[in-house]
């Protein structure tokens, strides 16, 4: 996959030396410090050139006569390099591309060396659309923003950052195209390849006020989130379901979800080095494909046969056996989940469930398909759908095999919020993103492959 990848980065280190014969390194031996220290003034300088819509930006380094030249234009574009990935981390520049090819030359006098190497950025816009493309952004990250609580915690609101943009993004294939590395295209468009995943990332978390910094190696990009005092990888790009073997194509993986540099898979370098040392998260038994909701420092998650629940300041992992679990949610401190047909909560206060509701009235469906010898009639059950749950405001949503229906956690009241009991089309699924309720659909398969999403409601 990383080879596939690396087709699609849109950067390039060139250069075309006259009195010198410099070549771009493509090493990371430039300790992460000195990038740091000596990246500001570059960065400065294009975050200047960005505003300005430069068509090139040009910057000039000085060394000593006894200086190994080839040795200090590597280190040089490797700080342009990181400056770069740095001002592109930054909300204001979503509209340039990481498409900046730099070349080299370099100028010998008796006193020593000029190195002058040229960045030359491409914009998806001019200054006459910005404002345009500005507010569809900022209305983007307001909607994709919508779900997240304020109160939650920044391991939430990084939870819910990392899946909110790989259900909403489709990686785009053709990694030629130099929209796909902005976080527009990914945000607006829903469409990107890693360096759009990735800085959407950093967008959206550095919205919610969460640290973040791009970091690469030669073949991908990827982000950095700071949760405490400790910093942690996050690769959305790696993480969607194209990509990480999930059955269902509306999937999220999180293998590679706050990893440290140890346990960070498929990723040998990258630059700046040596600033994930944490593995706090490195054993957590969210490396499966699906959703999970997170309270108190506890993480729950459902799969075919138990609720997952992981204590992250011990790292441990305790599974409750249950059969044919579809989703979780929490209200207050009880996590409602729906089991082989019956609503049910459980309270981690007390280690107990307790059952709520039936949901069996309608999953059964059978179907008739007339063939040309008769008649053959087949029977899909939906059990390991049924049903999918959302816990929303004070209501817990879910889906039957024909309607959306609602249970109010105070009431106890069963309100229908939509229902299809017309049409031959059965519902597989719900998701909840902000205040609008989405529903999936198929033909009776029992696969979310060929499902559908649709807009149900305002909720």
């Amino acid at each position: 996959m990383k080879k596939t990848i690396a087709l699609f980065i849109a950067f390039f280190l060139m250069m075309s030396p006259l009195s010198a014969d410099i070549s771009p390194h493509t090493g990371n031996s430039v300790c992460a410090e000195a990038a740091f220290k000596s990246s500001d003034t570059i960065a400065s300088k294009l975050r200047r050139s960005y505003r300005s819509f430069d068509s090139k930006v040009e910057f000039t380094f000085r060394a000593g006569k006894n200086t190994d030249i080839q040795a200090f234009a590597d280190k040089k574009y490797e700080e342009i390099t990181d400056a770069l990935y740095e001002v592109l981390s930054e909300k204001e520049f979503f509209y340039v591309t990481d498409h900046c090819y730099l070349t080299g030359t370099s100028y010998r006098d008796v006193n020593g060396f000029d190195i002058r190497i040229s960045c030359s950025p491409q914009y998806i816009t001019d200054k006459k659309g910005l404002p345009k493309l500005k507010k569809r952004l900022d209305k983007e990250v307001k909607t994709a923003l919508s779900g997240m609580d304020k109160s939650w915690s920044d391991l939430q609101k990084a939870a819910y950052i990392h899946d909110r943009i790989i259900m909403d993004v489709k990686y785009e294939k053709n990694g030629s195209s130099r929209y796909g590395s902005t976080p527009y295209a990914a945000l607006a468009d829903k469409k990107a390849f890693c360096t759009g995943y990735a800085r959407a990332f950093s967008l959206l978390a550095s919205e919610a006020g969460l640290k973040t910094r791009l970091v690469y190696n030669d073949d991908h990009i990827w982000d950095l989130v700071k949760l405490g005092d400790h910093m942690y990888h996050v690769d959305c790009t790696y993480d969607d379901p194209l990509f990480c073997n999930a059955p269902d194509k509306d999937a999220v993986c999180h293998s590679y979800f706050l990893k440290s540099d140890k346990g960070l898979k498929d990723h040998a370098s990258y630059r700046p080095a040596g600033l994930a040392k944490s593995g706090k998260y490195d054993n957590m038994g969210w490396d499966s494909y699906e959703p999970f909701v997170i309270k108190d420092d506890i993480i729950f998650f459902t799969n075919s046969d138990s609720l997952n629940v992981c204590f992250i300041p011990e790292n441990r992992m305790t599974a409750l056996k249950y059969d044919s679990l579809a989703g979780c949610g929490f209200y207050g401190d009880l996590i409602f989940f729906a089991e082989n047909g019956t609503l049910k909560y459980f309270s981690p206060k007390t280690n107990s469930t307790k059952d709520i509701l039936s949901l069996k009235d309608d999953w059964i469906v059978v179907k008739t398909t007339r063939l040309s010898y008769g008649t053959r009639t087949e029977t899909f059950g939906f059990r390991e759908y049924l049903a999918q749950i959302a816990v929303h405001g004070d209501s817990v949503y879910y889906n039957l095999a024909h309607s959306i229906k609602s249970y109010d956690i105070r009431t106890g009241k069963v309100n229908t919020v939509y229902s299809n009991a017309k049409s031959d089309d059965v519902i597989v699924g719900i998701e909840i993103k902000g205040n609008k309720l989405y529903g999936r659909f198929n033909d009776g398969r029992r696969s979310y492959a060929d499902s559908r999403t649709y807009f149900i409601k305002d909720i």
